[in-house]
């Protein structure tokens, strides 16, 4: 499939994996999976996948960590891993990919807090992490987010005083924040 460019398999009864063999789309820019019976881990062959520029994955059964090979897709705009059962921290190998503008990773099964390095994803408009399991406090790097217009913190394990920082957000449109402790 080297000229295949968009693979959408929307809202259908898919089921399988990812299979390794992605890494030959060298073309691919949109790998759009959401909405089917997608299962195990994702591969760690689509971080070689460089010209992708839309991953979503959405609504499947994937579980175990997010690969740190996703640090890797320099040109990835739309990451959105909602609603399946990822675990584990969020790599930190995301800060790199500082063409981000939109990561949405809600309903999941994920632990820790929003690293610092966040800060360094300058074209982030839109950050969604409702009921991910990522809490702790808010870092102030935040607030380095300049483009940021959604932020969707709701119904995760976040705690202590909303930072002052935030009011740097000037584009910032939503905020939801539900169950902040």
């Amino acid at each position: 499939m080297p000229k295949l460019r968009e693979l959408r398999l929307y809202a259908n009864r898919m089921t399988g994996s990812i299979p390794t063999e992605i890494v030959y789309a060298t073309k691919l820019e949109s790998l759009l999976l959401e909405t089917n019976f997608f299962k195990g881990t994702i591969v760690t062959e689509i971080g070689a996948v460089s010209s992708l520029t839309d991953l979503n994955i959405g609504f499947n059964e994937f579980s175990k960590t997010i690969p740190t090979e996703i640090g890797q897709l320099r040109k990835l705009k739309s990451l959105r891993f909602n609603n399946n059962a990822l675990s584990g921290r969020l790599p930190s190998e995301l800060g790199r990919v500082d063409s981000l503008e939109v990561l949405s990773m809600t309903q999941n099964l994920m632990y820790g807090s929003i690293p610092s390095y966040f800060g360094l994803l300058w074209n982030l408009r839109d950050f969604r992490i409702t009921g991910s399991g990522i809490g702790g406090f808010l870092p102030t790097e935040l607030a380095l987010l300049s483009n940021l217009e959604r932020l969707d913190i709701a119904s995760s394990n976040f705690h202590g005083t909303l930072m002052t920082e935030m009011g740097q957000l000037t584009n910032l449109c939503k905020f939801l924040q539900r169950r902040y402790k």
